[in-house]
């Protein structure tokens, strides 16, 4: 049986908590979030079908981390 499930938020990008390289990631930080206001940037956004990048509390992923862990018990 297929169902449509809930609205969850856009997969998160990543990274460790101690980087090898903090500048680099933080460049990549600040590209990500400043896309929204760029014209390159917002071709890229609308070929991901997105309105920006947003930092976020991880807790906003829960729901996908639940759903991750309830396919991990059943294989």
């Amino acid at each position: 049986m297929l169902r449509r499930s809930e609205w969850l938020g856009f997969p998160p990008i990543a990274a460790p908590k101690t980087p090898p390289d903090p500048a680099r990631l933080e460049a990549l930080r600040m590209a990500l979030l400043g896309m929204a206001g760029d014209s390159e940037g917002r071709k890229v956004l609308g070929l991901l079908r997105l309105d920006a990048f947003a930092a976020e509390p991880p807790a906003l992923f829960d729901a996908i981390a639940a759903k991750v862990a309830f396919v991990a018990r059943m294989s």
